[in-house]
Protein backbone atom coordinates (compact mmCIF):
# COMPACT_ATOMS: atom_id res chain seq x y z
CA UNK A 1 0.00 0.00 0.00
CA UNK A 2 1.62 3.74 -1.04
CA UNK A 3 1.98 5.55 1.95
CA UNK A 4 -0.07 8.73 0.47
CA UNK A 5 -2.86 6.30 0.47
CA UNK A 6 -2.20 5.00 4.05
CA UNK A 7 -1.42 8.85 5.44
CA UNK A 8 -4.66 9.56 3.96
CA UNK A 9 -6.95 7.01 5.14
CA UNK A 10 -5.10 7.83 8.77
CA UNK A 11 -6.23 11.06 8.52
CA UNK A 12 -10.06 10.02 7.84
CA UNK A 13 -10.12 8.38 11.15
CA UNK A 14 -8.62 11.06 12.95
CA UNK A 15 -11.47 13.07 11.93
CA UNK A 16 -14.30 11.11 12.51
CA UNK A 17 -12.84 11.07 15.97
CA UNK A 18 -12.47 14.75 16.60
CA UNK A 19 -16.28 14.50 15.29
CA UNK A 20 -17.19 11.90 18.05
CA UNK A 21 -15.54 13.96 20.59
CA UNK A 22 -17.32 17.00 19.34
CA UNK A 23 -20.32 15.79 19.25
CA UNK A 24 -20.09 14.13 22.75
CA UNK A 25 -19.32 17.75 23.80
CA UNK A 26 -22.04 19.47 22.43
CA UNK A 27 -24.92 16.46 23.54
CA UNK A 28 -23.33 16.71 27.28
CA UNK A 29 -23.50 20.63 27.18
CA UNK A 30 -27.18 21.10 25.78
CA UNK A 31 -27.84 18.36 28.45
CA UNK A 32 -26.45 20.98 30.99
CA UNK A 33 -28.55 23.50 29.69
CA UNK A 34 -31.94 21.69 30.06
CA UNK A 35 -31.18 20.92 33.13
CA UNK A 36 -30.21 24.89 34.17
CA UNK A 37 -33.85 25.81 32.19
CA UNK A 38 -35.43 22.93 34.63
CA UNK A 39 -33.66 24.69 37.80
CA UNK A 40 -35.13 28.61 36.80
CA UNK A 41 -38.53 26.97 36.06
CA UNK A 42 -38.69 24.76 39.33
CA UNK A 43 -37.03 28.57 41.35
CA UNK A 44 -39.77 29.76 39.38
CA UNK A 45 -43.09 27.75 40.94
CA UNK A 46 -41.39 27.20 44.22
CA UNK A 47 -40.83 30.82 44.83
CA UNK A 48 -45.07 31.25 43.88
CA UNK A 49 -45.92 28.29 46.10
CA UNK A 50 -44.22 29.63 48.99
CA UNK A 51 -46.05 33.42 47.94
CA UNK A 52 -49.07 32.15 47.83
CA UNK A 53 -48.77 29.68 51.16
CA UNK A 54 -48.19 32.93 52.50
CA UNK A 55 -51.06 34.11 51.11
CA UNK A 56 -53.30 31.84 52.52
CA UNK A 57 -51.73 31.87 56.22
CA UNK A 58 -52.09 35.63 55.91
CA UNK A 59 -55.81 35.34 54.66
CA UNK A 60 -56.77 33.19 56.98
CA UNK A 61 -55.14 35.02 59.85
CA UNK A 62 -57.31 37.99 58.73
CA UNK A 63 -60.77 35.71 58.29
CA UNK A 64 -60.33 34.56 62.11
CA UNK A 65 -59.86 38.28 63.36
CA UNK A 66 -62.72 39.68 61.32
CA UNK A 67 -64.86 36.30 62.79
CA UNK A 68 -63.79 37.35 66.24
CA UNK A 69 -64.45 41.34 65.92
CA UNK A 70 -68.07 40.15 63.98
CA UNK A 71 -68.67 37.74 66.90
CA UNK A 72 -68.11 40.72 69.78
CA UNK A 73 -70.05 43.10 67.74
CA UNK A 74 -72.90 40.65 68.11
CA UNK A 75 -72.46 39.39 71.82
CA UNK A 76 -72.71 43.47 72.90
CA UNK A 77 -75.19 43.86 75.01
CA UNK A 78 -78.57 46.10 74.09
CA UNK A 79 -81.84 47.26 74.41
CA UNK A 80 -84.47 46.65 72.13
CA UNK A 81 -84.13 50.46 70.56
CA UNK A 82 -80.50 50.08 70.30
CA UNK A 83 -79.81 46.87 68.55
CA UNK A 84 -76.52 46.60 66.96
CA UNK A 85 -76.61 46.16 62.75
CA UNK A 86 -72.68 44.83 62.57
CA UNK A 87 -72.93 45.75 58.88
CA UNK A 88 -69.30 46.68 58.79
CA UNK A 89 -68.21 43.58 60.56
CA UNK A 90 -70.54 41.35 58.36
CA UNK A 91 -68.94 42.95 55.32
CA UNK A 92 -65.36 42.60 56.50
CA UNK A 93 -65.84 39.14 57.33
CA UNK A 94 -67.26 38.37 53.52
CA UNK A 95 -64.39 40.16 52.36
CA UNK A 96 -61.77 38.43 54.17
CA UNK A 97 -63.77 35.11 53.27
CA UNK A 98 -63.50 36.23 49.20
CA UNK A 99 -59.60 36.84 50.05
CA UNK A 100 -58.61 33.49 51.32
CA UNK A 101 -60.71 32.05 48.19
CA UNK A 102 -58.80 34.03 45.55
CA UNK A 103 -55.40 32.60 47.58
CA UNK A 104 -56.45 28.92 47.87
CA UNK A 105 -57.25 28.71 44.29
CA UNK A 106 -54.38 30.59 43.24
CA UNK A 107 -52.07 28.20 45.54
CA UNK A 108 -53.72 24.95 43.65
CA UNK A 109 -52.94 26.34 40.45
CA UNK A 110 -49.33 26.52 41.20
CA UNK A 111 -50.03 23.26 42.46
CA UNK A 112 -51.22 21.79 39.52
CA UNK A 113 -48.91 23.25 37.32
CA UNK A 114 -45.96 21.92 39.55
CA UNK A 115 -47.71 18.60 39.27
CA UNK A 116 -48.17 19.01 35.19
CA UNK A 117 -44.14 20.05 35.10
CA UNK A 118 -42.68 17.44 36.85
CA UNK A 119 -44.38 14.70 34.69
CA UNK A 120 -43.06 16.13 32.52
CA UNK A 121 -39.71 16.02 33.92
CA UNK A 122 -39.71 12.93 34.98
CA UNK A 123 -40.20 11.70 31.19
CA UNK A 124 -37.62 13.57 30.15
CA UNK A 125 -35.24 12.47 32.88
CA UNK A 126 -35.93 8.66 31.92
CA UNK A 127 -35.69 9.09 27.92
CA UNK A 128 -31.83 11.51 28.95
CA UNK A 129 -30.77 8.39 31.13
CA UNK A 130 -31.52 6.04 28.54
CA UNK A 131 -29.69 8.55 25.58
CA UNK A 132 -26.94 8.41 27.89
CA UNK A 133 -26.84 4.70 28.70
CA UNK A 134 -26.82 4.28 25.06
CA UNK A 135 -24.22 6.68 24.00
CA UNK A 136 -22.10 5.64 26.85
CA UNK A 137 -22.09 1.97 25.73
CA UNK A 138 -21.26 2.60 22.47
CA UNK A 139 -18.32 4.61 23.03
CA UNK A 140 -15.68 1.88 23.92
CA UNK A 141 -17.13 0.13 20.67
CA UNK A 142 -16.37 3.17 18.50
CA UNK A 143 -13.05 3.57 19.99
CA UNK A 144 -11.85 0.02 19.78
CA UNK A 145 -12.97 0.01 15.89
CA UNK A 146 -10.95 3.40 15.47
CA UNK A 147 -7.81 1.89 17.26
CA UNK A 148 -7.87 -1.44 15.10
CA UNK A 149 -8.34 0.55 12.14
CA UNK A 150 -5.22 2.79 12.76
CA UNK A 151 -3.24 -0.57 13.85
CA UNK A 152 -4.23 -1.67 10.44
CA UNK A 153 -3.17 1.18 8.77
CA UNK A 154 0.24 1.05 10.12
CA UNK A 155 -0.43 4.52 12.41
CA UNK A 156 0.38 4.42 15.95
CA UNK A 157 -1.00 7.79 17.15
CA UNK A 158 -3.07 7.31 20.33
CA UNK A 159 -6.65 7.68 19.14
CA UNK A 160 -8.34 9.40 22.11
CA UNK A 161 -11.96 7.92 22.57
CA UNK A 162 -14.66 10.98 22.91
CA UNK A 163 -15.62 11.44 26.86
CA UNK A 164 -18.07 9.67 28.73
CA UNK A 165 -21.54 11.84 29.09
CA UNK A 166 -21.64 12.25 33.01
CA UNK A 167 -24.86 14.61 33.47
CA UNK A 168 -27.34 12.38 34.42
CA UNK A 169 -26.93 10.18 37.16
CA UNK A 170 -24.30 12.46 39.17
CA UNK A 171 -24.40 14.15 42.51
CA UNK A 172 -21.67 16.49 43.70
CA UNK A 173 -21.71 20.17 44.43
CA UNK A 174 -24.70 20.60 42.98
CA UNK A 175 -27.04 17.90 44.93
CA UNK A 176 -24.62 19.66 48.38
CA UNK A 177 -26.23 22.80 47.49
CA UNK A 178 -29.40 21.88 46.80
CA UNK A 179 -29.63 20.64 50.15
CA UNK A 180 -28.56 23.69 51.76
CA UNK A 181 -31.46 25.64 50.32
CA UNK A 182 -33.85 22.26 51.05
CA UNK A 183 -32.84 23.04 54.52
CA UNK A 184 -33.27 26.91 54.21
CA UNK A 185 -36.72 26.64 53.01
CA UNK A 186 -37.88 24.05 55.42
CA UNK A 187 -38.29 27.30 57.72
CA UNK A 188 -40.87 28.21 55.93
CA UNK A 189 -42.78 25.27 54.94
CA UNK A 190 -45.66 24.28 57.17
CA UNK A 191 -45.75 20.80 56.13
CA UNK A 192 -42.06 20.55 58.22
CA UNK A 193 -42.27 19.34 61.59
CA UNK A 194 -41.14 21.63 64.42
CA UNK A 195 -38.49 19.03 65.41
CA UNK A 196 -36.63 19.28 62.38
CA UNK A 197 -36.60 23.16 61.79
CA UNK A 198 -35.53 23.25 65.70
CA UNK A 199 -32.43 21.40 64.66
CA UNK A 200 -32.01 23.81 61.23
CA UNK A 201 -32.26 26.74 63.23
CA UNK A 202 -29.57 25.33 65.86
CA UNK A 203 -27.54 24.52 62.39
CA UNK A 204 -27.77 27.83 61.08
CA UNK A 205 -26.64 29.26 64.79
CA UNK A 206 -23.20 27.14 64.65
CA UNK A 207 -23.03 28.70 60.93
CA UNK A 208 -23.46 32.48 62.49
CA UNK A 209 -20.96 31.85 65.48
CA UNK A 210 -18.29 30.25 63.08
CA UNK A 211 -18.29 26.65 64.47
CA UNK A 212 -19.42 25.45 61.05
CA UNK A 213 -19.59 26.26 57.24
CA UNK A 214 -22.40 24.37 56.21
CA UNK A 215 -26.02 22.75 58.20
CA UNK A 216 -25.52 19.27 58.84
CA UNK A 217 -28.93 17.11 58.19
CA UNK A 218 -30.72 15.93 61.15
CA UNK A 219 -29.74 13.48 63.48
CA UNK A 220 -25.90 13.87 64.08
CA UNK A 221 -25.10 12.83 67.45
CA UNK A 222 -22.05 12.61 69.78
CA UNK A 223 -22.91 8.87 69.68
CA UNK A 224 -23.76 8.90 65.46
CA UNK A 225 -21.00 11.46 64.26
CA UNK A 226 -20.94 11.11 60.79
CA UNK A 227 -24.29 9.17 60.05
CA UNK A 228 -27.48 11.38 60.80
CA UNK A 229 -31.01 9.73 61.05
CA UNK A 230 -32.56 11.77 58.09
CA UNK A 231 -31.15 12.61 54.64
CA UNK A 232 -32.38 14.43 51.37
CA UNK A 233 -34.20 12.13 48.92
CA UNK A 234 -35.17 12.88 45.40
CA UNK A 235 -38.92 13.29 44.18
CA UNK A 236 -37.44 13.29 40.74
CA UNK A 237 -34.18 11.34 40.22
CA UNK A 238 -31.35 13.37 39.37
CA UNK A 239 -33.05 16.97 39.61
CA UNK A 240 -30.94 18.69 42.16
CA UNK A 241 -32.86 21.44 42.67
CA UNK A 242 -34.12 21.84 46.50
CA UNK A 243 -37.86 21.91 46.14
CA UNK A 244 -37.19 18.64 44.80
CA UNK A 245 -35.65 16.96 47.93
CA UNK A 246 -37.54 16.10 50.77
CA UNK A 247 -36.55 14.81 54.06
CA UNK A 248 -35.94 10.99 54.03
CA UNK A 249 -35.42 8.06 56.80
CA UNK A 250 -31.16 7.91 55.56
CA UNK A 251 -31.72 3.90 56.05
CA UNK A 252 -34.25 4.01 53.16
CA UNK A 253 -32.34 6.30 51.43
CA UNK A 254 -29.06 4.72 51.09
CA UNK A 255 -30.54 1.21 50.92
CA UNK A 256 -32.40 2.32 47.83
CA UNK A 257 -29.55 3.36 46.10
CA UNK A 258 -27.61 0.16 47.26
CA UNK A 259 -30.38 -2.05 45.54
CA UNK A 260 -30.62 0.02 42.31
CA UNK A 261 -26.77 -0.35 42.19
CA UNK A 262 -26.73 -4.04 42.23
CA UNK A 263 -29.43 -3.88 39.58
CA UNK A 264 -27.83 -1.73 37.16
CA UNK A 265 -29.64 1.23 37.59
CA UNK A 266 -27.70 3.34 39.67
CA UNK A 267 -28.01 6.14 37.09
CA UNK A 268 -31.73 5.91 36.65
CA UNK A 269 -32.44 5.83 41.23
CA UNK A 270 -31.43 7.71 43.95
Amino acid sequence: MASGANVKQVQVLHELNDSLRKFSQELSDSLKSVQSEINRTLDYLAGREKHWREEVCRCQADLRRAELAYAACMAQIYDDDHKPTCHDEAAAVAEAQRQLAKAEAELANVLSWRRKVDSKITAYIGEVTRLQRAFNSTLPQASGFLSAKSGDLQDYRLVQPPSEIRVIGQRGAAYKHAKQEMMRNALDDPRVGRDIKGWIRNEMRRMQTGQATRMRMPGISRASPYVPTMDAGHRIHDVHHWSNLRFEDVKINRARYHHALRLGLSDRIR
